[in-house]
């Protein structure tokens, strides 16, 4: 999906989402490419959460390890699955309903930095991207979205977070895009 490596001091992006790609310096901001290869509103939000969808996930993703290599700053991305809690004692969680996906994803706004990015990848699953933030500071931020998500429905909603941070956990987006690290 992007090819991070500087050359001349310039960083050749290359994204390829939704039959769209583009080749840019690193000096274009984030919108301006998101706004020509996510051209379509559908590839921009996930109307059941209210969030951004996973193109743009993609997108965002590469950007940033691509921003990361250069920089060297911290890069933490992340995975937030949630489950409705069984009726019953003893069975198995439940894929949470349309409902709770936009309230969860209410309240994953609320509790990231306007830098970090949400998305909503379907069945219950919230890939995150926590730009210029370390393993311990993320790990701080997904139990704090944890908690939120579960003292709001009053338990009844079940929530795991994924962790991986670059440096730490992977140089590249392969190692980084299954995070590891579990919050619950």
């Amino acid at each position: 999906l992007a090819d991070g490596q500087a050359r001349a001091g310039a960083c050749r992006l290359t994204l390829a989402v939704s039959g769209h790609s583009i080749r840019a310096r690193h000096t274009v901001n984030r919108e301006t490419i998101i706004s020509r290869v996510l051209a379509r509103p559908a590839d921009l939000s996930d109307s059941s959460s209210g969030l951004h969808g996973e193109p743009y996930f993609q997108a965002i993703f590469a950007m940033e390890m691509a921003r990361v290599r250069r920089s060297g700053e911290p890069l933490t991305v992340g995975i937030l699955g949630i489950g409705n809690r069984p009726p019953t004692a003893g069975s198995a969680d439940s894929p949470p309903g349309e409902r709770v996906v936009g309230e969860v994803g209410t309240l994953i706004r609320r509790h990231i930095r306007e830098l970090d990015i949400a998305t909503h990848s379907g069945e219950g699953l919230f890939p995150l991207i926590l730009a210029r933030t370390s393993a311990e500071l993320a790990q701080k931020a997904g139990e704090r979205i944890r908690a939120a998500i579960e003292t709001s429905s009053g338990g009844q909603i079940t929530v795991s977070v994924g962790l991986a941070s670059f440096p730490e956990d992977g140089l590249d987006e392969v190692s980084l895009s299954a995070p590891t690290e579990v919050v619950e």
